[in-house]
């Protein structure tokens, strides 16, 4: 039987793996306990106290928009499928590679990561799927790959005409 989350349910998830990845100081809320006798009824209340550090809390920046994806925050445009340790987070103790709503990439860098994680695995770099496709035996010798990919040199538009003899 499938089980359809609705939107706002997707939103709590986001929001909780989101949370996962960003750590920041935790403000403690320390609170004063008041003990109140009236009549024959006992009250007792929680009163937050301000903190006297305060100040030197970090402070998260507050947008209007959905936050900037991990990547995107810390400037890795330039990955590269050496880059293991940082693709190795994206990807299951299995070999697959986690669900963008998981991940919280924007589509751009999921899309990319997706093609470095791919590169990788064929490159034997990183553990693979169960599900990968081996075309033959050559498919589990050594890939290199080579970014970006080079102009060849032109040797006859450098060297003048008169020394190709």
């Amino acid at each position: 039987m499938f089980h359809f989350l609705k939107p706002s349910a997707y939103l709590k998830l986001n929001q909780i793996a989101a949370s996962r990845l960003i750590y920041t100081t935790k403000i403690n809320n320390v609170k004063e306990i008041l003990i109140k006798e009236e009549n024959d009824c006992i009250t007792i209340e929680g009163h937050p106290i301000e903190s006297d550090r305060k100040d030197s809390l970090v402070k998260l920046p507050k947008s209007n928009g959905p936050c900037a994806c991990v990547l995107c925050r810390l400037n890795l445009y330039n990955l590269n499928y050496t880059d293991v340790l940082i693709l190795n987070q994206f990807v299951n103790p299995d070999g697959r590679m986690m669900l963008p709503h998981e991940t919280q990439l924007c589509k751009k860098s999921y899309r990319k990561v997706q093609k470095l994680i791919k590169l990788a695995q064929s490159a034997m770099l990183m553990p693979r799927s169960p599900e990968y496709e081996c075309y033959g035996p050559w498919d589990n010798l050594n890939h290199y790959y080579e970014f970006p990919k080079r102009i060849r040199d032109k040797p006859k538009s450098i060297i003048k005409r008169e020394y190709w003899k």
